[in-house]
């Protein structure tokens, strides 16, 4: 059996482009996990004033699931007339 090849390292940057592309703040982030039919994302519990909440050991989280949805064809995308 053989792995498909990975790359050696992924930039920060790259990483931030991608939550940013979502509509995500990447500071609010703490992992995003790929699955067939969405994707997972950790969020950074926050309290009501916008700092991260303490779990007694690590921030706490919490996890939400975004579907994927279809994409828009071409016709979807054309410019108003």
């Amino acid at each position: 059996m053989t792995q498909p090849s990975v790359p050696e390292s992924v930039s920060r940057d790259a990483v931030v482009d991608f939550c940013k592309s979502l509509g995500l703040d990447p500071s609010d982030v703490q992992g995003l996990e790929f699955s067939p039919y969405g994707l997972y994302v950790t969020f950074f519990a926050l309290n009501a004033t916008g700092h991260k909440i303490s779990d007694g050991r690590d921030a706490a989280t919490h996890r939400s699931f975004v579907q994927f949805g279809e994409e828009a064809s071409d016709d979807d995308r054309a410019a108003p007339e």
